[in-house]
């Protein structure tokens, strides 16, 4: 959320979506098969059902189906054709000189954490499963929050003309232009795009970065969130300041374990803001702290907002509920942590917050970077605000 910004995350790709159909739709043809090119360098996918979910998402991700269906004459086309080019060329570059990277470096450094199938806690994420699912692949449930809207669940076949299906992908792609050069999303930026296509919200993101990463979808369902924090089934979003909106998407790892992905939209500030609107945090927190236990908490690209005073039932959530918490400098604030609570880590080089954020000042987090410059171990991929390899840096923080 910087300037309405949500944030995030990696990935150089141009990936444009239409969407898998309702949640009554589900379970259809319960044909189970192996897939072998969800992922072209990850032999490890899950038994892919296919389903109207699967089947969906794998058109708009630019995989083959399974077996003839009602997209089989689409996937002819010639803009569909053009799409699967694209998408398996930069899927796979980002496979060879990304992913594995990052997976190494996770690996070696927070090491048995990258294993753990405990709860995945992401507040300020937007549409990014990317950049969590290659820290915690294995989580059993992963909880997200941003700006973004939730969206509609069209089905990708309402795109009925040529020309109308490749304005409505180009006009997608078009939504992830500050992703390709910054690796993290301008809200406001994102919203406008794509509320110019029947391509809306945060799940079709979702949908193809599963299924390109091996996962299997099972279900989605739309939920209303309401002041008791109990997250309820509903047909149609709500469309009121009582009930915050909100997504589950569930699905299955590559070793075939169901796991689920929950997303709410809304504002998590203290209270109402101008800039922010309807403060949700008392039905957001009442979920979490019911829902999400002993969490491996991220954060990327996070705007400071839990700097502001006005963020702190956020802040206070998150270090309740966490178990460890992997952050940039624009998540956590450094001065918050209680050395006798936490253990800390710090990996890559310490810059100042970039020109958007000039009334942050890190004294504390600064001078702990040049102290100990010598042994810090550097990051060899770039995250966060500063887009320049070797200027990144995170934190590591284990609770004692």
């Amino acid at each position: 959320m910087k300037s309405k910004i949500n944030q995030f995350f990696i990935i150089t790709v141009l990936f444009s979506i239409a969407l898998v159909s309702c949640k009554n739709q589900a379970g259809s043809n319960e044909n189970k098969t192996t897939d072998s090119t969800a992922t072209p360098n990850k032999t490890d996918v899950a038994p892919f059902t296919d389903n109207s979910y699967n089947k969906a998402a794998r058109f708009i991700a630019g995989l083959n189906q399974l077996s003839p269906n009602e997209y089989s004459e689409w996937e002819k086309k010639p803009e569909w054709i053009a799409y699967k080019t694209q998408m398996d060329s930069a899927w796979g570059k980002l496979q060879a000189s990304r992913f594995s990277v990052m997976e190494k470096f996770y690996q070696e450094n927070i090491g048995e954490f990258t294993k753990s199938e405990e709860n995945v806690y992401y507040p300020f994420s937007g549409p990014d499963f990317l950049n969590i699912y290659q820290v915690y692949p294995h989580g059993s449930s992963y909880v997200m929050a941003g700006l973004e809207p939730v969206g509609a669940i069209p089905a990708p076949l309402t795109m009925t003309g040529n020309n109308e299906l490749k304005n409505n992908l180009q006009g997608f792609s078009k939504g992830f232009r500050t992703v390709k050069e910054w690796g993290y999303y301008v809200t406001s930026y994102m919203s406008k795009d794509l509320n110019l296509t029947k391509l809306k919200g945060v799940i079709p993101i979702y949908y193809l970065f599963m299924v390109r990463m091996g996962c299997s979808i099972e279900k989605v369902e739309l939920l209303s969130l309401d002041e008791a924090g109990k997250a309820n089934v509903v047909d149609g979003l709500p469309n009121d300041k009582m009930n915050m909106r909100g997504c589950r998407v569930t699905f299955r790892h590559a070793d075939n374990k169901v796991a689920s992905l929950t997303y709410f939209e809304g504002n998590l500030e203290d209270m109402d803001s101008k800039g922010y609107g309807h403060s949700f945090i008392k039905n957001y927190e009442s979920y979490v702290r019911a829902n999400v236990k002993n969490a491996n908490a991220y954060l990327k690209a996070a705007s400071y907002l839990l700097y502001n005073e006005t963020f702190s039932k956020s802040l206070y959530l998150l270090l309740d509920i966490s178990k460890t918490m992997l952050t940039d400098e624009s998540g956590v604030p450094y001065d918050k942590i209680d050395r006798n609570k936490w253990k800390i880590s710090l990996f890559g080089k310490y810059y100042p917050p970039t020109k958007d954020f000039p009334w942050i000042k890190q004294p504390a987090l600064k001078g702990d970077y040049i102290k100990d410059s010598a042994n810090i171990k550097q990051i060899p991929f770039f995250t966060g605000y500063h887009r320049n390899l070797g200027q990144s840096n995170l934190q590591f923080y284990i609770k004692r």
